[in-house]
C-alpha cells in the first residue's frame, strides 16, 4: 500500500476519534502522529519536533493565560464591562467587540488575539446569566469577526 494511502487512513481515523470525542483532543493528536511514525509514513525525527519550538510554546502560553482568566474571574469581569458599556444591546457590544479586536490586531497576530477573546467571549455570554446563548446568538459572528480582525 502506497505512503498516501496510508496516511489518509491515518488522517480518516483521527478524524473520527476527534468526532467522536473518545479522547482528550491531545490524546488523538498523539495516536494520529504515531501512527503515522510507525506505519513509516513520517520519520519520527519530524513528528515532534516542532513541539520545542517557538510557535508551540506561544501557543502553551496562550492557553495558559486564557485559563488564567478564565479561573481567576477576570473574563468574566471583562463580560460584566462589556454588557454595561452597550446597554444590554447585543448590535453595540458587537460593535465593542469587534473594534477592540481591530485595535488590538494591529499590534498582535491573530491567533493571539483569538485566544485572548475566547475567554472574554465566553466570560460575556455568562455574564449576560442567559440573556445571550452561543448557539442561538450572533456571538458566533463575533467569534468570526474576531478571528477575521485585520
Amino acid at each position: 500500500m502506497e505512503l498516501s494511502t496510508i496516511a489518509l487512513i491515518i488522517a480518516a481515523i483521527s478524524i473520527v476519534l476527534f468526532l467522536l470525542n473518545i479522547f482528550d483532543v491531545w490524546v488523538t493528536g498523539m495516536i494520529g502522529g504515531i501512527l503515522m511514525v510507525i506505519c513509516g509514513v513520517i520519520p519520527a525525527s519530524g513528528t515532534f519536533a516542532s513541539f520545542g519550538g517557538d510557535i508551540a510554546m506561544l501557543m502553551i502560553g496562550i492557553m495558559i493565560m486564557g485559563g488564567a482568566c478564565t479561573v481567576t474571574g477576570i473574563a468574566e469581569r471583562i463580560g460584566y464591562a462589556v454588557i454595561k458599556i452597550s446597554n444590554g444591546s447585543e448590535r453595540k457590544m458587537l460593535a465593542v467587540l469587534f473594534a477592540v479586536s481591530t485595535v488590538a490586531s494591529m499590534f498582535l497576530n491573530v491567533t493571539v488575539i483569538i485566544a485572548v477573546f475566547t475567554p472574554i467571549l465566553c466570560g460575556v455570554i455568562t455574564a449576560s446569566k442567559g440573556k445571550y446563548h452561543p448557539c442561538t446568538s450572533s456571538f458566533l459572528w463575533a467569534a468570526a469577526g474576531v478571528s477575521a480582525a485585520f
